[in-house]
Formats: structure tokens, C-alpha cells, sequence
């Protein structure tokens, strides 16, 4: 099966109605898997109830399959019957990878083998620069196995054995931003979307419509935020979201350290580099009418000296550091936010 499925399309009520009775990537199971009537999950679906045991699919559908709760059906289906599953994606800036689709993209593969997943194999989110051709990027596709890395919903978009060991170290904290969730703690704020090289992390609200609070524990919002403003931070959101929008789960499951063990003196220091940065984003902000528009970019060397309070938290070396600090740079300085 080989294809480029539609997306999006336009359905009634009792065509949803349909594809949730008879194809399995539909349906919602409450507490256990989300499902999806996009025409694209249902597609999927039907070619893979159109191939025989050892038959492949290759489809270039949305990117959403890699980083979306609604997949979670659908991951499930093809993770008891498809041995690999193979996965490139695809950003559309600076320029779109297919001229005539602006739209974040995933090639999509598997083998029906009719026996348990043992690897996904995924690429980093790859980006098109206007020199660059579509057989250049191809060619140029590095896979990992990143099947252990696996999220609810989501895929790792990786491609080096850094980024897997880096992941397999901020998942080793056990802890996450959930665990210091508290309704009645003092907030942060973030912008639900928006995001293409840096987030939008305050402890005030920045007056866009797209803010969004959530509060925490202990006086910990300027620390989280911190941490939330990082490199690291939105290394991991190019990783596991869409690359645009910041949903609360994939917030919630940021990994962080446990704080009760980190000395009060580095805590200080993380919460001061915090407040210089505030203040220098604030210099280069544009004010509109109802919101406010940061360039901050300009404030990168800020947020590097952040990454190097916060990175060796994680345990990562100071190799690490620097590959964070400088990952996807030369998009994340030259290129609007």
C-alpha cells in the first residue's frame, strides 16, 4: 500500500458514527486509548486491514501521527501486529518540503508481520532549507531506534544516539511536571501555541489570548519556568509535540528533577538568571494592541546560561549541554520566531 491519504476532510456525523464502528484507529476506549476520525487515521487503517501478513504501507499523511493522544488507537493496532515501524518527519519551515502542501508531514511505513512491535525507527524533524532539494533531505535520513522512548500518543523524533542517550537521561529524574501540579500553588504561564524556536515560558501573563496557567507547588513557578524557558525544553517539545502547539499533557510529562535535592544556593541562582532573562526579553518585545510579540532570539545567550544551570541537573556532560545549546541553531537565530 502506497499512498498520500486525505486529511482534514469534511465529515458528517454519521460518517464519524461509521468509522468508529468499523475501523479500530476510530475508537476511544475511556482510560486506556484515544482514538482519531481524521480521514488520514482512518485511512492508515484501512490499508492496514488491506494487507496481507508480510504486506507494507507507505503513506505520507500529517505529522500529528507522531505527537497526538488521538493516535493512541491507532499506535496500539499497529504496535501488536507490526514488527518495525518506520517513521520520517518532516517541518514546513523555513520552506515546506512539499512545495504544494504547506503542512508539518510524516512518511509513514510498517510490515504487517501479525506479531509484536520490536522497533520504531524514527528521524529527527527534518527542516527544508530553500537551497536544500527533496532528494538531498531523503538521501541524507538518519534512523534510530527510539521504540523505548515511545510516549503515549508519541513518537521521539530522533536521529542520533546524543538526543537518545540525552532523553534517556531526563526520564531517569521519575519526575515530572505533574508531580508538582497544585491548583491552589502560584502559576506560570505558556502559550498553548505559536512556538516554532522558542517558548513563550512566563511567571506573569504576557496578555496574548494563547496564555495559558498552571499552577505548582511550593513557590516553584519561577524555578519550573525557568527550566521551561531552556534549550532543553524546547528540544524536547521538538521531539515529542508538533513543533507548534504546547499541549498540558506533553507539559505535564517534562521531566524534572527532584528539587528537595538540589542545593538552595543553585535553586537562587536558577531563579536569578530567570529574572535577568525576563527583564531582557521585555528590551526587544513589540507591543501590540492585545498581546505582546518576543523576539527571543536575541536573548539567546541568556537562555544558554540557563541550559548550563539546569543541563548537568539532568546528569547530562558538558558535551551535552553544548549539542543542546546548539541544537537547530542556525534556524533559531537567522529565522523569524
Amino acid at each position: 500500500m502506497i499512498g498520500n491519504p486525505p486529511y482534514g476532510a469534511k465529515t458528517s456525523a454519521l460518517e464519524k458514527d461509521l468509522y468508529k464502528k468499523y475501523y479500530e484507529a476510530a475508537k476511544t476506549y475511556a482510560g486506556i486509548s484515544k482514538g482519531s476520525t481524521d480521514t488520514f487515521a482512518v485511512f492508515v487503517n484501512l490499508g492496514y486491514n488491506l494487507l496481507r501478513k508480510n504486506g507494507n504501507l507507505a503513506y505520507i499523511i500529517p505529522m500529528a501521527v507522531t505527537s497526538s493522544d488521538a493516535m493512541t488507537t491507532l499506535h496500539n493496532l499497529l504496535e501488536k501486529n507490526c514488527e518495525t515501524i518506520k517513521v520520517s518527519s518532516y517541518s514546513n519551515r523555513p520552506k515546506q518540503i512539499f512545495d504544494a502542501a504547506c503542512i508539518r508531514t510524516s512518511v509513514f511505513l510498517f510490515t504487517k508481520t501479525l506479531t509484536p512491535n520490536k522497533h520504531i525507527y524514527t528521524t529527527k524533524l527534518q527542516r527544508r532549507r530553500y537551497t536544500d532539494s527533496i532528494g538531498a533531505i531523503i538521501d541524507g535520513l538518519q534512523y534510530i531506534d527510539s521504540k523505548k522512548l515511545k510516549l503515549t500518543g508519541r513518537y521521539a523524533k530522533i536521529s542520533t544516539q546524543t538526543e537518545k542517550e540525552i532523553l534517556e537521561k531526563l526520564f531517569a529524574t521519575e519526575k515530572n511536571i505533574a508531580n508538582y501540579a497544585d491548583e491552589k500553588g502560584k502559576p506560570f504561564y505558556y502559550r498553548t501555541s505559536g512556538g516554532r524556536y522558542f517558548n513563550v515560558i512566563s511567571d506573569v501573563p504576557t496578555g496574548s489570548n494563547k496564555d495559558k496557567a498552571f499552577h505548582v507547588k511550593n513557590d516553584l513557578n519561577s524555578v519550573i519556568a525557568a527550566f521551561l524557558s531552556t534549550t532543553l525544553f524546547w528540544f524536547y517539545c521538538q521531539v515529542y509535540t508538533n513543533g507548534l502547539d504546547l499541549k498540558t499533557p506533553e507539559l505535564k510529562s517534562f521531566p524534572l528533577p527532584d528539587f528537595s535535592a538540589i542545593d538552595s544556593k543553585m535553586l537562587t541562582a536558577i531563579k536569578e538568571k530567570y529574572a535577568e532573562y525576563l527583564t531582557d526579553i521585555e528590551k526587544n518585545v513589540i507591543r501590540h494592541s492585545t498581546f505582546k510579540e518576543y523576539k527571543l532570539r536575541k536573548s539567546k545567550h541568556l537562555i544558554d546560561q540557563l541550559d548550563d544551570l539546569i543541563c548537568p541537573l539532568y546528569g547530562l556532560t558538558k558535551a551535552e549541554t553544548e549539542f543542546i545549546k546548539n541544537y537547530e541553531i542556525e534556524f533559531r537565530v537567522e529565522d523569524e520566531d
